[in-house]
């Protein structure tokens, strides 16, 4: 019998100044117990607050502020060493030698300053893997290993000269660089693009199945654990409601709860959120009221042949310049949702900055309702050229809400504020009429009347969005712009989300750009998709025409990615064996 590589008996974990004690009322996590083998993957799943990152960090000694466990065993390896009682000295001999952690924001979690190759050095040199001259050579080995291009003037460069999904594969390089026995990923995918987020999951699988390591993997998202995972822990509210191999759970849910987040994972589910629009309707002639096919409706929104050029600092030549939006044109059309899709750097956020005349262009045009508003400025990127009054209206019969929750809302001020400010701005109503505008918004987006007086930090990330989308209605806006809107949230809040988009779209007559790199989302969304590349638009159309029928090898390749499109081989069997 293979000793598991991990075992959580009866764990509970508390916050607070009581934490350290044993009142019950203070867990966060209430009795929580499951293993890991050696060479298996488990996946602990559930919403935010449901517990599993406490659970995590409790297993690798990060708890954070007065988080403490007051309960049970976490037990490491064959030696069944407990980690609950492990002095803080005795923990610089286990964290990265015996237990790696892949950490969910790539963005933060590497040392700003330091070059990327040092980072991985000093794990080696710190657990004496290897001395300081072999640490060097070491380290461009350990990022040649996880993929990364050209690895010795890799590890020359810091963090922010490489991309999101470089970042993460050098962390991956760092939990797996002295061959631990257990890896901690938590959310490590959840930041990036789904091509890019399925290279790094099948690297990080690749890499602890060739040595044998345990994986214990955080997330939110189901489909991704129905991809990665042997066995699935469920958890919510601090509490195990179902776990299993993977194949059992998922396949046939016993709890309620697993079934609701089965259920709100747009991977693993073909619901859409509204009925697909039909084929965009001709115009009515006015006297005979037939329809009249030569006179289409006029779009809401008309791009044709948008270009934007970013200048480069210090470049010359060809290096001079790069091409973000190329040579672009689409349409959409009043009361639908045209989706941009593509990975990182296709030009789709852009775009969208473009359409609402934040950055100019440095060729094409942007009709709204059929009125030209395009910024125009040579591609400078430093204001531009346009009617101001065109602009202005612009501003208010468009609206954007932005991808993170947490970072668009003005953290100074309240609710009703917030919701209030684009009201203000474009001097409408009096006081009195505003504060019953809020209200009204407040209500529409489904948040209590009380939640007017509270600021952004006092709400979850689900309740800021909602607020983010009330801001976004204030003016009655004919087109709204969504740019991620989803991606930073829980699968079941992001459910509820679009839930909401579609029914205010319903109710209001709405049209939605929606920019998004998931496609499992625009499916159950999008009437219209534009596959965004490089900055073209390599494929438009209907949206069940571009799922069911994509042209393109990069469409294919963006579709085959979505979490949830493939399933383990592996068998629980052939793990332990």
């Amino acid at each position: 019998m293979v000793a598991p590589a991990l075992t959580v008996t009866d764990l509970r974990v508390a916050y607070g100044s009581r934490a350290r004690g044993t009142d019950p009322a203070t867990d966060v996590v209430h009795g929580v117990s499951f293993s890991v083998l050696p060479g298996e993957v488990v996946a602990l799943v559930g919403e935010s607050g449901s517990g599993k990152s406490t659970t995590a960090h409790a297993a690798v000694g990060l708890l954070p502020g007065s988080g403490h466990v007051t309960g049970g065993q976490i037990l490491l390896g064959g030696d069944a060493l407990d980690l609950t009682t492990l002095p803080p000295r005795a923990w610089q001999r286990v964290r990265g030698a015996r237990i790696g952690l892949v950490p969910q924001d790539p963005a933060v979690a590497l040392n700003p300053v330091a070059r990327i190759g040092d980072q991985v050095a000093e794990v080696l040199r710190i657990h004496r893997w290897a001395t300081r001259s072999q640490a060097k050579a070491r380290a461009v080995e350990i990022l040649e290993s996880v993929g990364l291009d050209n690895p010795a003037a890799r590890a020359r460069q810091y963090p922010h000269e490489l991309s999101g999904g470089m970042r993460q594969r050098v962390l991956i390089g760092i939990a797996l660089a002295c061959e631990p026995e257990l890896v901690i990923a938590d959310e490590p995918t959840s930041a990036l693009d789904v091509t890019v987020q399925r290279t790094v999951l099948d690297l990080l699988g690749e890499l602890t199945s060739r040595i044998g390591t345990a994986v214990l993997l955080i997330t939110h998202d189901l489909a991704v654990a129905a991809d990665r995972a042997d066995r699935v822990v469920v958890l919510k509210d601090g509490l195990i409601v179902e776990q299993g191999v993977t194949a059992d759970v998922l396949g046939n849910p016993q709890h309620a709860y697993t079934r609701e987040l089965l259920a709100a994972a747009p991977s693993l589910s073909d619901v859409r959120r509204r009925p697909v629009a039909g084929p965009v309707a001709a115009a009515a002639a006015p006297e005979s009221g037939v329809l009249a096919a030569a006179v289409p409706r006029v779009p809401v929104l008309a791009v044709s042949g948008l270009t934007k050029v970013f200048r480069l600092p210090g470049g010359r030549g060809q290096d001079a310049s790069i091409t973000a939006v190329d040579d672009v044109s689409f349409e959409v059309h009043r009361g639908r949702t045209l989706a941009l899709v593509g990975e990182s750097g296709s030009g789709k956020s852009t775009t969208a900055r473009l359409v609402l005349g934040l950055t100019s262009a440095a060729a094409g045009t942007v009709r709204f309702d059929g009125t030209d508003v395009t910024v125009s400025g040579g591609g400078r990127g430093r204001g531009g050229r346009v009617d101001a009054a065109a602009l202005k209206e612009l501003r208010r019969r468009t609206a954007l809400v932005y991808q993170n929750p947490y970072a668009s809302l003005e953290p100074r001020f309240s609710v009703g504020q917030i919701i209030d400010e684009p009201l203000r701005a474009h001097q409408i109503g009096s006081s009195a009429e505003r504060r019953d505008r809020v209200a009204e918004l407040i209500d529409l987006v489904r948040l209590p009347a009380g939640y007017i007086e509270r600021r952004p930090e006092e709400l979850s990330g689900g309740q800021r969005q909602r607020v983010a989308i009330a801001r976004a209605l204030a003016l009655d806006p004919e087109l709204v712009v969504l740019d991620e809107p989803t991606s930073a949230l829980d699968v079941s809040v992001q459910a509820q989300i679009l839930d909401l988009l579609a029914g205010l779209q319903d109710s209001h007559g709405l049209t939605y750009l929606f920019i998004s790199h998931d496609l499992a989302v625009v499916r159950q969304v999008a009437d219209d998709v534009a596959v965004m590349r490089g900055g073209r638009v390599v494929e438009l159309g209907p949206t069940q025409q571009i799922f069911d029928h994509p042209v393109e090898e990069y469409t294919r390749s963006l579709l085959a990615a979505i979490p949830g499109s493939h399933r383990p081989t592996r068998t629980l069997e052939g793990v332990i064996a």
